[in-house]
């Protein structure tokens, strides 16, 4: 029977510690203390890869530049080739992250082929993206770091949490995309173990990573997101930070500890924490692991997951809640195929999750740039649905 105050994060991690299996680590190559890497994830038709690639020559190699991001095959046979038009997420109008300005192939240089300055946000941006290792310790407590820089300007800064005991590295193919839309994003990797968790650190170790961001030095809105434990440290920061300017979280669940519940450290934060919060909240949630698998306990109960975050959020200006088709809790990660034993804990997903994927990568982009950097109207694509997602717009 499904408790709401069970946490699924406990159980994955109390199984994991049963079985000797450890699901921290990142993919094959991560990124070492201090150093840089490229994300080569292409910008033409198909989804990025996210994988890192380590430059050949030390230096930080380019996100996406083996594609166009035209969508056309050319991408400058007829387009004006100016850099000039009206459309990408930086005002220069290429559209296809080269700098050129071709593009669209229609010759108004918007990137999208239809002259009306609508992006395509399931490609990559304009910029390249530079991977750097900078850890910090707030005190005493270990806060490892991954930054993703843009080459342009940054319009924001993103500061994410992973789910309980997963690795940061494994939300890099999404991560990498907001970060050529020009967002500075900060991915973290928190301490708490099985007996150590403590969600209220967690939110203040997330405050620090804001404090190392610089919004206030760069004046640059910060936008607070996380999956599954980490979506729910992602609201209770911006209830206690208001250096928050916006909430994304992907199938956040509001978790406690399996056997003696909520406490001082792991607190009941819905409605309380999520009610009185006034910035825009964006949530990616499933039903698939509303219910529990064959033995132990569903992956996002319902009685904890996104829906319960949406229903609470009646203070917000806009709230969306974005309902993917089949998916299941893992199905946020960049490859759930990846991330080993915790992975197969959870029900069985029946989503295509390139299309999940895509769908993130979209959506996400679109409500960071629409919430924090002056995108009006909001982008068509955030409150509409197609055959992966189910929409709900609030409040």
């Amino acid at each position: 029977m499904t408790s709401s105050l069970r946490s699924p994060d406990w159980l994955l991690a109390l199984l994991a510690v049963v079985s000797l299996v450890s699901c921290t680590g990142g993919p094959d190559d991560p990124v070492e203390d201090g150093g840089t890497a490229s994300s080569d994830a292409g910008n033409g038709d198909g989804p990025p890869d996210g994988g890192l690639e380590e430059p050949s020559d030390g230096g930080a190699a380019d996100a996406g530049s083996s594609g166009d991001g035209d969508g056309d095959g050319d991408g400058d046979g007829d387009g004006d080739g100016d850099g000039d038009g009206d459309g990408d997420g930086d005002g220069d109008g290429d559209g296809d992250g080269d700098g050129d300005g071709d593009g669209d192939g229609d010759g108004d240089g918007d990137g999208d082929g239809d002259g009306d300055g609508d992006e395509d946000y399931s490609v990559m941006g304009p910029a390249t993206v530079a991977l750097t290792s900078e850890d910090i310790t707030r005190d005493g407590r270990f806060i490892g770091i991954t930054r993703y820089t843009p080459s342009t300007t940054a319009v924001g800064h993103v500061v994410f949490a992973p789910g309980f005991q997963l690795d940061a590295a494994f939300y890099e193919t999404w991560l990498t995309h907001l970060a050529s839309w020009g967002f500075d994003v900060l991915a973290l990797d928190l301490e708490g173990g099985p007996l150590t968790v403590n969600h209220v650190a967690m939110s203040l170790d997330m405050s620090a990573a804001i404090d190392h961001a610089g919004p206030d030095a760069t004046g640059l809105p910060v936008v607070v997101a996380g999956h599954s434990l980490g979506g729910k440290v992602a609201f209770m920061t911006a209830f206690a930070d208001d250096r928050a300017a916006a909430v994304l979280a992907l199938d956040p669940v509001n978790g406690a500890n399996p056997i003696t519940g909520y406490s001082a450290n792991l607190p009941d934060i819905v409605p309380d924490q999520v009610a009185p919060l006034t910035v825009p909240i964006a949530l990616f949630g499933e039903t698939t692991d509303a219910m529990v698998p064959g033995f132990g306990q569903a992956c996002a109960p319902a009685a904890q997951n996104f829906q319960t975050f949406f229903d609470a959020a009646t203070s917000s200006p806009l709230v969306y809640a974005w309902t993917v088709t089949g998916a299941n809790h893992m199905d946020f990660l960049s490859d759930p195929e990846d991330c080993g034993f915790a992975c197969g804990l959870c029900n069985d997903s029946t989503a295509d999750v390139p299309a999940v994927q895509l769908a993130l990568r979209e959506r996400a982009a679109a409500f960071v740039l629409s919430a924090v950097a002056a995108i009006a109207p909001p982008p068509a694509v955030l409150a509409s649905d197609d055959a992966t997602i189910t929409t709900q717009v609030g409040p």
